[in-house]
């Protein structure tokens, strides 16, 4: 019986530590989204100043090969 507890004990032990690590692992995906999104809004912001400087035509393919460079780069 004791055996069986043990055995119990360690695999509630394992579980908590993959929940800890779930948890971990979650809120770094939560951080890096959180930055890039962040990193994406400053660029299109950044676009948007600049669209004046742009014809139309310019604007719209400069606009979105930037970002697109910008997020592949991060």
């Amino acid at each position: 019986m004791k055996i069986k507890l043990q055995q119990a004990e360690d695999y509630l032990e394992e579980a908590e530590s993959m929940k800890q690590y779930c948890i971990d692992l979650i809120q770094n995906i939560k951080y890096k989204f959180d930055l890039t999104t962040a990193k994406i809004k400053d660029l299109a912001d950044d676009l948007l100043c600049r669209q004046s400087d742009f014809k139309e035509k310019e604007y719209k393919t400069t606009s979105v090969a930037r970002i697109l460079n910008c997020v592949a780069n991060l």
